[in-house]
């Protein structure tokens, strides 16, 4: 590939011999969003198996259309991405916007609410979401840009898709591994 045009470099790729490209409808699709990396992690939704790993940097990203405008440069040239036939898609955004709230003060409707205490929030650009962890009785609240759920729906227009944020999932996986 030609990196001088391109908005990101692949760092690492690593794929099990196990991945069947023709057993995708049984594999989750997990994508992890921040503004100078992307990450994508497919796992077989029987065995928990990580079947395949990459990581790209991107490169010199300051707005959302620039975001998007590398998201897609790098969709359009894999071989999987744009598949529409996941069992389920994970999208796991990396920003600064969250918060965490004790699960017995929690209430869906004030999601927007909890981020105004860490962070600030646009209603007009960003949608807040909630995701409850497994274990430690607390919520993690997030906001993602509009543009971004809007072009992840374009592009998965039929997919079950679940959002997260990366403080949750590095929170649950220090809970997990204690």
């Amino acid at each position: 590939m030609d990196t001088s045009a391109s908005l990101y470099t692949q760092r690492l790729h690593i794929k099990d011999d196990k991945f069947e490209i023709e057993s995708l409808h049984h594999y989750v699709l997990s994508i992890f969003v921040g503004y100078s990396s992307f990450q994508l992690c497919v796992v077989d939704g029987k065995s928990s198996r990580c079947l395949l790993l990459e990581d790209y940097q991107l490169h010199d990203i300051e707005s959302i259309a620039g975001l998007i405008n590398a998201l897609q440069q790098i969709f359009d040239q894999h071989h999987l991405l744009l598949a529409g036939f996941w069992h389920s898609i994970k999208v796991c955004v990396k920003n600064q916007h969250f918060s965490f709230v004790p699960s017995a003060v929690f209430q869906p409707s004030a999601t927007a609410d909890y981020l105004k205490f860490s962070t600030t929030f646009d209603e007009a650009q960003e949608a807040a979401y909630f995701y409850r962890l497994t274990q430690g009785h607390a919520i993690c609240t997030f906001s993602i840009d509009h543009r971004i759920t809007s072009w992840l729906k374009s592009i998965y227009p039929n997919a079950r898709m679940q959002y997260l944020h990366q403080a949750a999932c590095f929170t649950e996986g220090i809970l997990k591994n204690k």
